[in-house]
């Protein structure tokens, strides 16, 4: 069989050894298969030949065989540490490119409609798989330091909560504080987060800069897991007006950010529950004399009883200094307290960081 790829061996299917990860390891398979379907792609363009597609389908089907499993798995963490950071950075770099050409196979072969202008949607699939349980340990103990040190009440508060996502935790206050559904509504901007969270709680698709009163003003706004950092930088100072605007005369803002160098103390780059695996490349970037974290997301998973690899897209975070948060929030609300997420011990006008990296803002 001619196909102006004379090194390919077109005819020779690949062994059951070949099929499937071994002694090469994952990563040199998995560049080796998608090389092998690259050359089998362009042998089509040139040729009618009916086996090519066979060809073609095999190992594709193959780079996403559950039997992949646990050779990606077993090499992955061999390249981590403890902590989940990686300790082959030249390993990192050529895995995840990999990984983000296979997504965008898998996607095109499973004819997937993920709209482009939603990064979230896929992402909100896996979310509370491997995010939900950390975000709900530590933001749990952020809610119920704030009401013990504040004497808060939630039982006739009117709650926003903004960013909801998928709404694990909204789903969490209402149970924990006995709650009516009718006093809480999420909003978020993504609707595959809202799509899930919808079946949890009140939720619509709405964005913090253009919520408007309805009635009354709000008790109590929720911005957890860092939400308004993924504004643009311009508008974080809007979100924060709008913010003090929706809430009651007396009412509080409950939030919490992240450090400027939290990308550098406390991003593992590799999260994961039993099914999961969530990929995280970040790094800082300087834009208009101020910092932003960008990191690509790969979600590797096999919830769905097969290997999913999808790509989530470049994430960007702002990351203001402790100070000019502080100072857009005064502008705004009487009473403004830091402390950080996680000693819950205060912090001080001069402080530069915090010792876990996440910090939590109490406004009034």
């Amino acid at each position: 069989m001619k196909n102006g790829n004379d090194d390919l061996p077109l005819e020779k299917p690949m062994s059951l050894e070949e099929s499937i990860p071994n002694a090469t390891g994952y990563l040199s398979w998995l560049q080796n298969t998608q090389k092998s379907i690259n050359k089998v792609q362009e042998a089509r363009q040139q040729s009618d030949e009916s086996g090519l597609e066979d060809i073609e389908h095999r190992l594709t089907h193959q780079l996403f065989d559950l039997n992949c499993w646990d050779f990606f798995e077993r090499e992955l963490l061999e390249k981590l540490d403890d902590a989940g950071y990686v300790i082959d950075r030249h390993y990192w770099q050529q895995l995840t490119a990999e990984l983000i050409r296979a997504a965008s196979l898998q996607h095109d072969v499973l004819a997937k409609t993920v709209s482009r202008e939603d990064a979230f949607s896929t992402y909100a699939e896996l979310y509370d798989s491997v995010n939900g349980k950390i975000n709900f340990e530590y933001i749990s103990q952020e809610i119920q330091f704030i009401l013990d040190t504040y004497h808060l009440d939630f039982s006739a508060a009117q709650i926003l909560s903004i960013g909801c996502g998928t709404g694990i935790m909204e789903e969490h206050f209402l149970k924990a504080f006995n709650l009516n559904k009718n006093q809480l509504l999420g909003i978020d901007v993504s609707e595959g987060m809202v799509k899930v969270a919808s079946k949890r709680i009140n939720a619509r698709v709405e964005d913090i800069l253009n919520v408007v009163h309805e009635g009354n003003p709000w008790d109590i706004c929720l911005c957890t897991a860092n939400v308004l950092q993924y504004l643009p930088q311009a508008m974080l100072e809007k979100a924060i007006q709008n913010v003090a605007h929706i809430t009651q005369t007396g009412g509080c803002f409950i939030g919490d950010f992240i450090t400027p160098d939290h990308p550098i103390r406390a991003y593992p780059n590799v999260l994961r529950s039993d099914k999961v695996f969530l990929l995280r490349t970040p790094l800082i970037v300087e834009k208009a004399h101020n910092i932003f974290q960008q990191t690509k997301l790969i979600n590797v998973s096999q919830l769905q009883g097969e290997f999913r690899i999808t790509y989530e897209g470049e994430h960007t975070r702002y990351l203001p200094s402790l100070w000019k948060l502080r100072y857009l929030f005064r502008k705004y609300f009487d009473r403004v307290e830091f402390f950080d997420a996680m000693t819950l011990e205060p912090l001080e006008a001069e402080d530069d960081t915090s010792p876990s990296t996440r910090y939590l803002v109490f406004a009034q």
